[in-house]
């Protein structure tokens, strides 16, 4: 018996392309959305308005909304960006920390700033039989006594 679905797409047709695209670049017009709020040309939207700007039935989205690869893409592209902006955003943190006479926001600037250490870490699966998921993470370097037995130490 033949299955009727179709296979998964492999790339983005180009109404899925133009979607991404007013997702992070907007249009280039003003657009009122049906509660009356008006986006500007050139604000990134949601894909439901975007999808309804560019014309695009409901289901068209909901079908790409379940695709891997434009899940993908979006992934991707959110990634770019926050790479695009990092440079941006660390010179912004560094203005505020030297342009600002409240402490407590130079003290945040500067956490912000700070790069902070990968730590290793340890994951314990602590799942039960009855299928309910725990996991403990720990910082390396620490022993986690699993059997409920206190473990006496012999140092004293």
């Amino acid at each position: 018996m033949k299955s009727s679905k179709k296979p998964a797409p492999t790339k983005l047709d180009s109404r899925a392309r133009k979607l991404l695209h007013a997702m992070w670049h907007g249009v280039d017009r003003d657009i009122t959305t049906q509660l009356g709020r008006v986006i500007p040309a050139g604000t990134p939207m949601c894909d439901f308005h975007a999808a309804h700007v560019l014309g695009m039935p409901n289901r068209v989205l909901d079908y790409w909304r379940h695709q891997t690869v434009y899940k993908d893409a979006l992934r991707e592209q959110s990634n770019a960006r926050r790479n695009a902006e990092e440079p941006e955003n660390l010179a912004m943190a560094i203005s505020i920390r030297d342009n600002n006479p409240d402490d407590r926001v130079k003290l945040t600037a500067i956490q912000t700033i700070r790069v902070k250490e990968p730590v290793a870490a340890v994951n314990v699966d602590l799942s039960r039989h009855d299928n309910r998921q725990q996991t403990l993470v720990a910082p390396a370097g620490y022993v986690v006594n699993l059997s409920g037995k206190a473990i006496e130490d012999g140092s004293k």
